[in-house]
């Protein structure tokens, strides 16, 4: 009945406002010796079902709809048989139905289940298991999906949600799940609230990557939690995630919290990272983009960080990195940029003036806000703010660049732009890159260099080698 009754207020909704719905799902069904299949389509219906048996067990999947109704009632059997499985692009690009209720022995939405289709609104019901890869990828106009009314969901696919634009649904996990897969809410832009429930395990890449309209000040890490980005259970000490809260809330949360007794993660004043094995801060996952103060100091146990997972802090100005944290430019394979892990942790949407080191250091030095290795030989990162007088000079004596240690520019807004006018190359520089060259190039420098450097030189104005 609660059901009925929420579908009732929403559809109510569909039709007084006109919401409509794009949804782009995928799907996969895992083959089995064990398993017969037949295809079925029973008189005076408007699907097309496939009979599946597994073992004793037998059940019916929909493999597509053929009807052009707007508002869809899936059958909870047929013949006395259960409709247990929405097939692999059954609605694909449906542009008729609008709404769509699931019965109790529903258990999976297949991948691309509803792929650039029109539905608006989806009741899940409490027999609800799996939602399979993609399956509502793209679907701009979704607006209610009611993930508390699946009560039994357990598994939340890859790019299941994806590019939901306009799905106005609190992100509330049922308390059930267990897994939610990489970029499963990426793009879901109107989502008001995220609520992560204890009992969940796995959280993969990019999961709320860019959930803007998200309003949490606060987002709560369950002691369950075992891994946050990476491969899937990959040994901890190997995990390195990429995107899974970058651009979240970005005007709003201020801090992460860890339920007491996780032992994967944990915070410092806010700020979410990997645990060690002593359960000391070890790796940076997440930096919350409104939290307050100019300087942020990583503890002296950090040792590395998360691609993006100091992206775009509202506040922040000074970066100091521990003699623990290494500077290394070959990133995990599942890292969408390239540089090094600092230049893809930073990224390129933030106000920093100055990557500093530790008092007494061992390892690193620092010059006009840029980050050096200790025998000032070689540069490791230039914040956009860096620099004085509207110059930026790499100091002399630095041989080497490092891949990542300057940005290239974009064309977005707020993206990638030095505020130094000037750039002035030392010519003990020898050692660089292909790609520190394009970065200099795409900026709107004035470059200073010797006629006489032994391995660079000018043309119209853009540094070239020899």
């Amino acid at each position: 009945m609660k059901r009925l009754i929420a579908f009732a207020v929403l559809a109510a909704a569909l039709l007084s406002y006109s919401i409509l719905c794009a949804v782009d799902p995928e799907c996969y069904l895992p083959s089995s010796s064990s398993t017969k299949a037949e295809t079925v389509e029973p008189e005076k219906s408007d699907f097309v079902f496939t009979t599946v048996t597994e073992g004793e067990h037998t059940y019916l999947s929909i493999t597509e709809y053929t009807g052009s109704d707007w508002f869809v009632n899936i059958p909870a059997t047929v013949d006395g048989v259960p409709v247990q499985r929405i097939g692999d692009a059954a609605f694909y690009r449906n542009r008729s139905v609008r709404a769509v209720l699931l019965p109790s022995t529903l258990t999976e939405i297949g991948s691309y289940a509803f792929a650039d289709s029109n539905v608006s609104i989806v009741i899940p019901g409490e027999g609800l298991r799996i939602i399979d890869y993609a399956a509502f990828y793209g679907c701009d106009d979704l607006r209610g999906f009611d993930l508390q009314h699946a009560t039994g969901l357990l598994q939340i696919g890859d790019f299941a949600f994806a590019e939901c634009a306009g799905l106005i649904s609190d992100l509330r996990m049922p308390d059930s799940l267990l897994l939610i897969g990489a970029y499963a809410f990426q793009g879901c832009a109107s989502a008001p609230l995220l609520t992560l429930n204890e009992g969940l395990v796995y959280i993969g890449d990019g999961a709320f990557n860019h959930c803007i309209g998200l309003q949490n000040e606060n987002i709560h890490i369950p002691a369950s939690v075992r891994q946050i980005g990476g491969a899937k259970f990959a040994p901890g000490e190997s995990v390195r995630g990429t995107h899974v809260f970058y651009n979240c809330a970005p005007t709003t949360l201020s801090s992460f919290t860890v339920v007491d007794g996780s032992k994967a993660y944990t915070t410092r004043d806010g700020v979410l990272y990997a645990q060690n094995e002593t359960g000391e801060p070890a790796v940076l996952v997440c930096y919350p983009p409104n939290r307050a103060g100019a300087v942020y100091e990583m503890p002296s146990s950090v040792t590395d960080a998360y691609e993006l997972s100091l992206g775009r802090p509202l506040h922040l100005r000074e970066l100091i990195l521990p003699d623990a944290f290494t500077v290394y430019t070959e990133l995990p394979e599942n890292y969408l940029n390239t540089g090094s892990n600092l230049s893809v942790a930073i990224y390129n949407k933030n106000a920093l003036t100055s990557v500093s080191c530790t008092e007494g250091s061992e390892v690193y030095a620092t010059r006009d806000g840029m980050l050096l290795s200790h025998d000032m030989k070689t540069l490791l990162y230039v914040p956009f703010g860096a620099g004085r007088d509207d110059v930026l000079t790499i100091p002399d004596g630095v041989e080497k660049i490092e891949l990542g240690a300057i940005c290239a520019s974009t064309d977005e807004p707020q993206g990638n732009r030095y505020t130094a006018k000037r750039i002035v190359i030392p010519d003990s520089l020898v050692a660089v890159g292909d790609g520190v060259i394009a970065a200099i190039n795409t900026q709107s420098w004035q470059i200073i260099l010797s006629p006489g450097h032994g391995t660079l030189s000018l043309s119209d104005g853009k540094l070239v080698r020899k």
